[in-house]
């Protein structure tokens, strides 16, 4: 109960969901949370109190120009190899899907996450992105999938809390493919708006990014929540 923004309200572990033992199973081998000064934590991992953002600058004294998403990126690659093996070591024996990372942190903490199997969660609100409603609706999607134990990205479209509906025609996960689309493929993601570039050091050339598919999820600009 240390992170108390908008997202976590809409998460709202201060109810019957952190009483519930197989609610907390799951947020613990479920949810992972990008941390600028930890980098990679699980719900009930121990931390101290602190103030630091993932945008700091000049934190390094040898690298000023370093940054905290480039810093935390190898150990973060490194934890996600270890969960992915022993993923594969599961599917394997129970004929389940590959490791699929459900995205739901903003632009900037996600660009700390470089994996090759990854679904963007869009929230807008009157077909507008208005960060603090998309902050509540994260949390809010959390909470949707720990409550009903969702194994499977597609099960994520059924989410309904707080007038938010799935827009298929404003995503791109069905264009893609679906569940498909991480089977035998590769998948370059990037967590920016617009397409960026990235240099091909073999040639001497700039090459586009994939974004990755995407689950958008809209409700009317004339939504209030309850009070």
């Amino acid at each position: 109960m240390t992170f108390d923004g908008a997202a976590y309200s809409g998460l709202n572990v201060r109810d019957s969901i952190a009483t519930n033992r197989s609610n907390l199973q799951y947020l613990q081998e479920h949810l992972r949370i990008v941390d600028p000064l930890y980098g990679w934590l699980r719900p009930m991992d121990a931390i101290e109190a602190y103030r630091l953002e993932m945008a700091s600058r000049g934190l390094f004294e040898n690298t000023k120009e370093l940054k905290l998403e480039d810093y935390w990126k190898p150990g973060i690659a490194s934890c996600l190899k270890t969960t992915e093996a022993a993923a594969a070591a599961a599917a394997a024996a129970s004929s389940t899907g590959v490791l699929v990372i459900v995205n739901l942190a903003s632009d900037e903490y996600s660009s700390a996450v470089d994996h090759r199997t990854m679904v963007k969660i869009v929230f807008r609100h009157g077909g507008r992105t208005i960060a603090v409603h998309a902050k509540r609706a994260r949390g809010l999607m959390v909470r949707y999938a720990t409550l009903n134990a969702i194994e499977i990205v597609d099960d994520l479209k059924a989410f309904d809390l707080e007038g938010y509906s799935y827009q298929p025609d404003q995503s791109t996960y069905d264009d893609m493919g679906g569940a498909k689309c991480f089977l035998g493929t590769t998948i370059t993601t990037t967590t920016a708006n617009k397409n960026e570039e990235q240099k091909d050091t073999t040639k001497g050339k700039r090459k586009k990014r994939k974004e990755p598919p995407t689950l958008v999820f809209d409700r009317p600009a004339t939504y209030k929540r309850p009070k």
